[in-house]
């Protein structure tokens, strides 16, 4: 009902609502001219590497969210559901409190190298994470793991989100639309695509840790300045 509310109120204020942009920077829009954009956004690299890193960290949250019940109230871990869901709420605060310290983070080393952190935190986590379920069934080995991968989410979103889009001007809009198409098309297919032939501690942590492996683009960290 909660959201129903929202969805209507959202809906007038868009209907009701004029047109801020004046008219000489509008666009007239069009397929053509929405491709053209798209495109002039994918092949710009300042967009396109931050935007993969912040969807690939997305992507390990994604895969835990998709499987975590299945591992974390499953054998060997056997949390019950209560359990399971205070870990699940320990890990969005997480993400919260991970953005509140990224707003420090920034400034005083800046957006670019604030990104490399929550790469750092991610591969870190996922490391952490196999290492865990492959020496041990003790469940403290993995909660704080999963508690770094999810978390680095919370300083990879606004840091990633403003350097994609920091340099787009116009194509702010296109450039906005294929930073959540990235994201949520990693979480869409990729988790079904790791738990094809069943779930387990181990298909979990693994594309968990690949997803934080290819944060890293091969030239380098995303640092430009």
């Amino acid at each position: 009902m909660a959201l129903a509310v929202i969805g209507a109120v959202l809906f007038l204020a868009a209907v009701t609502q004029r047109e801020t942009l004046p008219p000489a920077r509008r666009r007239v829009g069009g397929f053509a001219d929405t491709r053209r954009a798209l495109g002039g956004v994918l092949r710009d690299r300042s967009f396109l590497v931050p935007a993969l890193v912040f969807a690939l960290v997305c992507c390990g949250m994604f895969v835990y969210i998709a499987m975590g019940s299945y591992v974390l109230q499953g054998e060997p871990y056997r949390l019950g559901a209560q359990a399971y869901g205070i870990v699940f709420a320990v890990n969005a605060v997480g993400i919260a409190l991970a953005s509140r310290v990224t707003a420090t983070l920034v400034r005083r080393i800046g957006a670019p190298r604030s990104l490399v952190v929550a790469v750092a935190v991610s591969v870190t986590g996922g490391v952490s994470l196999l290492l865990g379920v492959l020496l041990t069934d003790s469940v403290w080995a993995v909660l704080p793991p999963l508690f770094l991968v999810v978390s680095s989410v919370g300083i990879a979103a606004p840091t990633g989100t403003a350097l994609a889009l920091a340099g787009q001007g116009e194509a702010a809009g296109s450039a906005s639309a294929l930073l959540g198409l990235l994201q949520f098309a990693f979480g869409a297919v990729v988790p079904p695509l790791v738990s094809l032939g069943g779930v387990s501690a181990v298909r979990m942590a693994v594309p968990i840790l690949a997803a934080g492996l290819a944060e890293v683009p091969p030239d380098g960290p995303p640092v430009t300045g």
